[in-house]
């Protein structure tokens, strides 16, 4: 491998596979680091694309396995990846926990990106009514007893652990 980049436009890494002779066939390509592995999409043209996006700079091993007329073996090198930013989040004004399978939880997008994440979700006095580090998008308009709490509308402080910080609202509608 003589080359690493990731295009965060396109949410993909890639790996640039130049040392490889033209009668070589690829059959599986993997990256990780610290034992996350991370999905392979394609080859095309010695190019390795993965599906996901490195938010973290640093190496990572890139392995492949080859089968030809002369090599069948596994390979890895380690590669450098620049970081891209997480993506942002996205965060609904409302939850309806009426067993249709639709916005059933407060589901944020992307928060499993900010895995030192904090919310806390208050009533409309100011009670602290539910509260989680890190949240996984698992609050279903319930209580801490995991009660079922009345339609309303509830406040939320999220913090991402990187400094940004949140504050809205969300409805309970049943």
């Amino acid at each position: 491998f003589t080359n690493a980049y990731q295009d965060c436009d396109i949410m993909e890494a890639g790996v640039l596979a130049s040392e490889m002779n033209k009668y070589t066939v690829f059959d599986g390509w993997s990256l990780s680091r610290d034992s996350v592995n991370f999905e392979s999409l394609e080859v095309e043209e010695n190019i390795i694309n993965f599906k996901d996006t490195i938010i973290e700079d640093g190496y990572y091993i890139a392995y492949y396995s080859s089968i030809s007329s002369e090599v069948n073996c596994p390979v890895s090198d380690t590669v450098f990846l620049d970081a891209c930013p997480p993506p942002a989040i996205e965060i609904p004004n409302a939850l309806t926990p009426n067993e249709d399978a639709t916005n059933q939880t407060f589901w944020i997008d992307n928060i499993w990106y900010y895995s030192d994440n904090k919310i806390w979700i208050y009533n409309r006095w100011g009670t602290l009514i539910y509260e989680s580090a890190p949240y996984h998008n698992e609050w279903e308009g319930t209580n801490q007893d995991g009660k079922p709490l009345p339609v309303s509308t509830y406040y939320y402080v999220l913090e991402l652990g990187n400094g940004e910080k949140y504050q809205g609202y969300v409805s309970i509608i049943k």
